[in-house]
């Protein structure tokens, strides 16, 4: 991806977690399912782990949770 579009990215991301919008639905949205059996290995994955982490700010437990639950149905 070029550098403007994880740039208008981010500020999608950002959206996403003020609204409190669902992980899994994200997770889908960007595509990480299908990465061939391995969403870690996508430039993608560390934005979404931390749009989890801010849409559970403060809250760093309840974010591990909602990220293993949607990790354990891909892998």
């Amino acid at each position: 991806m070029n550098h403007i579009a994880l740039e208008l990215l981010d500020l999608q991301l950002e959206k996403w977690a003020e609204v409190k919008s669902d992980p899994a639905k994200i997770f889908e949205l960007l595509q990480l399912s299908q990465t061939n059996g391995n969403p870690i290995k996508s430039v993608l994955f560390p934005k979404w782990v931390n749009f989890v982490k801010s849409r559970y700010h403060g809250a760093l437990e309840e974010a591990n949770k909602h990220m293993l639950s949607v990790l354990t149905k891909h892998f």
